[in-house]
This record gives structure tokens, sequence and C-alpha cells, in this order.
């Protein structure tokens, strides 16, 4: 029962997440529905009143409790009550008496539900017919008295009285008691969204006032500061020792000169076109920002201007230093381009120089000794050897490490270079060169170590516009090391270029001048070969540029001289399987080993090399080209291998790269030949055990022909 009368309850009281009026509204269809039940009825049949007042009674009763299930659910219906409760009236106004009962006290309520949940121009015509109603009942029972039902004894009267002002009175009094909760109610809501809204500020405030960026708001009429973050009081505190305070104008935030003018204009170019960004920079121009401004508006009138500025000066810098590194990618991936590009050039120019050294180391050697003939042979022979060795100087760009290590001689290297700077760039630096005569031999990469100091001549040069001297100078230092000096009487470097000389890609040259990249390939060579580099510089005292390398090891051999050409190395003659896909270098190779008495089968690629050896050709020795299209040198010697696994192989190779000295130093019966070659290169290593002689005996290098 209790569970019942508790469900009951939660169902009659008004459901406080509405508004005030509609509580008042459903708590009054409820009660209105219960007084008409459970009150008027029995106090109708106290008073003797006809059975079918008793059911208009209750018809009332029910639309009142199902207008208040309706209003449960969200729909109210206020006009419907007030049209049901006035039908009722003027329905009973008769039967109860007319204007002797206590109906009219009714009315009342009526006129109370009109002015309560109805307004405007429907509430004073709905008051003006409500009083036409009225009027209209009394003047209908002036007229005709019979129409009004006497109460069957004053009792009866006394009683209709008596209980219409206790029911008027408990309605009115539970109608203030629904509207006091719903105040109550109201009020308790009022404070908890106060609360909640001062705990929303507070959160807001602290997020306002924590980020790093600046947020300020100002009027929309003179441009008064309104509001502002900790930010920017902190910046203004800290960087115009000016403190912010609500109100202030634009000109004492901004004194005339420092873009006062600029904002003025933002707020305005806001109020015309709503919503907008722009970049701001300071006055000492040390920070960059991006103002965005939005128009603050309240029913439809915009009341002031919002701005929300970030510093974007470290964005700016790594957007500077990124478009500075897809700049230098961009050199990258031309540097990488060129070096592929060099490895085919050095590939063709290769072939060429082989073709030109062969026949020319051939024809001296057919010549008289001594002869013009054989003197312009051997000049051609020497001007080959320098175009291979300025071929390989191409692929420095996209080396990685030493391509070949060997003892060297660092002097000789220098004097090279001297060579060519006389012939290029000396005509106004004067050259001073100063080669230690005991100087130590070295093991390193020549290709490689030409190339840095070409680059350390080549800006040794750019520095001295004006002319000055070049100074290149070697000499045993302590321990056994070896010492390489660049110096320039240049304009030298300031201390914050010195510190970033050997960063890849920094450069103090104009645009399209320099690539960065000359210093850090120096320095790069240098390590490479186990040395240090010192850099010493002063503005307007010139360059030095110190390199130090380790002696030639102990176990390690000096570079052996060159045979000349006259040397007369004892070979068999022997069948040669030539494969070369360049057609010069096959009829160049041919015409030299046959010069040399040796017999030849040539073959235009490797699949026709194997396709010679699977028929059953059995040569003493294979000549095969490193890099040929299709079947290259290392897929046609691993099918070499596999029909011949012990025939002699000379790798021919413009480049000796690592892939090249790793096949020679996995396979005993490989020998690694550079191109370009001489004729004695070539016969010596013919001349290498390797192959059984031919029947025929051997043969010393033939005698030249006369002239």
């Amino acid at each position: 029962m209790r569970r019942r009368l508790g469900t009951l309850w939660r169902w009659a009281t008004p459901d406080p997440e509405v508004s005030l009026e509609n509580q008042f509204f459903q708590g009054l269809c409820v009660l209105g529905g219960l007084v008409a039940i459970f009150l008027v009825i029995p106090v109708n049949f106290y008073q003797h009143l006809d059975p079918w007042v008793n059911r208009i009674v209750l018809l009332f009763g029910v639309v009142a409790l199902g207008l208040g299930w309706e209003a449960r659910r969200g729909r109210y219906h206020k006009k419907a009550l007030l049209l049901a409760f006035v039908a009722c009236l003027d329905i009973l106004w008769f039967p109860n008496g007319g204007s002797q009962g206590s109906i009219g006290l009714y009315y009342v309520i009526a006129a109370l539900l009109l002015v309560l949940f109805h307004g405007g121009a429907f509430r004073w015509v709905g008051l003006g017919l409500l009083v036409a109603n009225i009027v209209a009942l009394h003047l209908a029972e002036a007229a005709r008295p019979s129409l009004a039902v006497p109460f069957k004894s004053s009792v009866d009267r006394y009683l209709d009285l008596l209980t219409g002002y206790p029911i008027s009175l408990l309605m009115s009094a539970l109608i203030l008691w629904v509207i006091l909760g719903g105040f109550n109610r109201e009020r308790a809501r009022s404070r908890a969204s106060l609360e909640a809204l001062a705990e929303s500020q507070a959160r807001m405030k602290a997020i306002f006032d924590s980020t790093a960026d600046f947020i300020w708001s100002v009027d929309a009429q003179a441009f008064r500061l309104l509001t502002f973050n900790s930010g920017l009081r902190d910046y203004f505190r800290d960087k115009r020792g000016l403190e912010l305070r609500t109100g202030m104008p634009q000109e004492e935030l901004f004194p005339p000169g420092e873009h006062a003018a600029f904002w003025v204009e933002a707020y305005r170019r806001a109020l015309r076109e709503g919503t907008y960004s722009a970049e701001y920079e300071t006055s000492t121009r040390s920070h960059t920002m991006v103002i965005t401004f939005n128009v603050l508006e309240h029913a439809g009138r915009s009341f002031g201007i919002s701005a929300f500025g970030r510093d974007i000066t470290e964005n700016k810098r790594l957007e500077r230093e990124r478009k500075e590194l897809e700049d230098q990618l961009r050199q990258v991936e031309k540097l990488e381009s060129l070096g592929s590009l060099a490895g085919g050039v050095a590939h063709d120019m290769n072939n060429v120089l082989s073709a030109v050294m062969g026949l020319a180391s051939t024809h001296g050697l057919r010549a008289e000794p001594g002869s013009t003939l054989a003197r312009d042979m051997e000049t051609v022979a020497r001007a080959c050897q320098r175009g291979g060795i300025l071929v390989r100087g191409l692929l420095d760009f996209a080396r990685k490490g030493l391509a070949e290590e060997r003892a060297l001689d660092l002097n000789a290297l220098v004097r090279e270079e001297v060579t060519l700077l006389e012939r290029t760039t000396l005509q106004r630096v004067r050259l001073v060169v100063d080669l230690a005569e005991d100087l130590k031999p070295m093991v390193g990469d020549a290709a490689a170590l030409t190339h840095a100091l070409m680059n350390l001549c080549v800006n040794a040069v750019d520095a001295m516009p004006e002319g000055g001297t070049l100074t290149l100078r070697t000499w045993n230092g302590p321990e056994g090391a070896l010492l390489l000096e660049v110096e320039d009487t240049g304009c030298g470097m300031p201390r914050e270029v010195l510190d970033k000389a050997l960063d890849p890609f920094f450069t103090t040259k104009p645009q399209g001048k320099g690539t960065g990249l000359g210093l850090s390939i120096v320095f790069a060579t240098v390590k490479a070969h186990g040395g240090r580099l010192e850099l010493h510089s002063e503005p307007g005292r010139g360059t030095r540029i110190r390199m130090l390398f380790p002696p030639l090891a102990a176990n390690s051999r000096e570079q052996e001289p060159e045979p000349p050409a006259a040397l007369r190395a004892v070979c068999a003659p022997l069948h040669i399987l030539v494969v070369d896909d360049d057609e010069l270098i096959r009829e160049a190779v041919v015409s030299v080993l046959d010069y040399l008495g040796h017999t030849t089968t040539v073959a235009a690629g490797g699949e026709e090399a194997l396709a010679h050896l699977r028929a059953g050709l059995r040569p003493d020795k294979v000549i095969l080209d490193m890099n040929m299209p299709g079947l290259d040198g290392a897929g046609t010697l691993a099918g070499l291998r596999g029909l011949a696994p012990t025939l002699p192989v000379i790798l021919a190779t413009g480049r000796l790269d690592q892939r090249a000295v790793a096949m020679a130093d996995a396979d005993p019966w490989v020998t690694l030949l550079a191109k370009p070659f001489r004729i004695d290169s070539l016969h010596n290593l013919l001349a290498q055990p390797g192959a059984e002689p031919s029947p025929d005996g051997s043969t010393a290098l033939p005698e030249p022909e006369p002239a």
C-alpha cells in the first residue's frame, strides 16, 4: 500500500525539470481532478442534487487528470483545461442554484487560469469573454428565474455556501503551495546554476590564464580594453612596464608610432567583415604574431571584439629551416643524379680511353725507340691515363668511403694539382710550393685526396678576388704523421662562420656559386683516411687548413712504379675470350692481343660468352667487362664458375668500387684491371700464373717493328 501511495505521489508531484509555469499547470490539473472527484461529488450527495450533476463533475475530474497525464509527458493543453473548466461551470450554474449558490466563486479560478497561463491579446479577450459569460448567465437567470433550480431546503443552500468557500480556499491554498514549491525549486535551481556558472567561469579563467597565447577583448565603440589574460598582462608588464586595467584606451596601450593605427583599423575591419586573421610584427621586429579577431554579438547587436594572438616567431624560424632543408635535399638529389650520371659517363669514357690507350701503347711499341712516333704514342698513353684520373674524380660526388686504398706519394698528388692550377686559376694568385723531400709514403685513395685538395685550392682562390698568395706545404710530423697544409692570404672567416664551415651545405657564397659541400667532403675524406683536420682563420688574415694523415703501416708495401713499356715479360701464347658490350673495346683489345701473340674469341655480352663455353670452347683466360647491359660481369662470372670453376678471369672495370674488389677477394682466379689500361699492364696480368702454356711454347713481348 505504501508503495502504491508513493507511486501516486510521484505521479501527482510536478516534475522539477520543467519550468515553473508548466509545473503549476501540471499540479493544478492533478489537484483539480482529485478535488472534483473526491470532494465535490460527496458534497453534492449531501445536497441532494440530481445524479447527472455529479456525472458532469466526474467527467471534468477525468478530463483534468487526463490533461495532467499529458502534461507529465510534455504536452501542455492549457486552453483545453480552461475551456473544460468554464464549460463545466456554465453547465452546473442553473442546476446548482444559479446566482444563489457558490458556483460563481469558481469563475475566479477560471480567471486565474486565464491570467497565469495565457498572455497577450488572448488574455484580455478571454477575460472579456469570461465576464460576458457571467453577465449572460445572470441576465438569463433574471429573465427566466425558473431556469435556476432552487435548493430543496435552506440547509442545502447553507451547506452549498459553507462548502463552496472552503473548497475555493482549499484550491487557492493548494495552488499557492504549488506556486511556492515551484518558486523554491526555481530558486534552488538558480542557485545551483549560479554556482555552476561560477565554477565554469573559474575553469575558463584558469584555462584563459594558463595558455602562453594572448587573449583579450575590447568594446565595439571606442575599442577600450574589456578583458585580458595573464599572458597579455605579463607581456605588457615585462616588455613595456605597463600595468593593464579594464577600460584602457588604445592610446595608452600603444603610444603614437607604435602601431596603434594597426589595431584600430584591425578592430574596424572585424566589425565590417567578421572573423579574420592577420600577422603582426612587434615594433622591435623581434616577434611575429598571428592575430584572430572575432565579433562579440548578443541579440543581433555587436558589443565587442575578441582577439586571440599566438607568437609564431619559432614557427617562422622552423619554416625557414624546413625550406632550407628542402633546398638541401633537392641539392642532394641533384648530386645523387650527378653521381649516377658520373657512373655512366665514367664507364663510357673509360671504354673510349681504354681503346685509345691500348692502340697507342701497341703502336708505340711497334715504333722505333726514341722516334717521334714512339714519343707521340707515349704522350697519348699518358693523356689517356690523366683522362682516367679525371673521370674517376667525377665519382667522388657519389662515393661513400674510399674507393681504393694503396700506397702513394702525397707530394706527387700536390704536384699534379699544381700543374692543373697553373693552367686554370692562378693568373691572379701567386703560388708557393714547399714540399718535404723526405716525405714518407701513406696509404689512401689518390682520387679522393686529389678531389679534396682541389676543393681547398678553389676555395682559397675564391677568397682572394684581388690577388694574394696560395701556399701548399707538406712535412713529416711527430710520431710519423704526414701533414698537408693549404694556406691563403684571403679575406678569412669570422668566428660565427668558422664554427659552421664544416657543416654540410653551409656556404657564404652567393646563390648558385657554391653547394656548401666542399669543406664537408674534405673533412669526410680526411676522416676516411684516419686523419685529422685543423682549421684556422681570422678576418683579414687569411685561412690555414692543415690535414694530418697516419703514416704507411710497417706491413704495407709502397706502390711499385708502373713498369715501363719496354718491359720484357715472358708469356706463353694463350687463347683469350674477350667479353665486352662495346665494339670499340673489343676491336682494340683484339688488336692488342694479336700484337702480343695471342688468339682471341669475342663475345658481345655475358649470354654469348656462356654460350661459347657450353658449345665446347675452352679458353686459357677470359677478359670480362664488369658493366654490361643484360647479364653483367657479376652474373657472367657466376655462370663461368658453373662451367669452368678454375678458369682465370681478368675483370676489367672503369670503377674499382667495393663490389669489384669483393669479387676479386672472394675468387682466387679473378684479378682486376682498371680502365683505361696500358698494353704492358695487360701483358703482365696475362703472364701471371693461372693457365698452362699452349703447346707452341712461351714467347716474349714482341720486338718493335722498324719505323
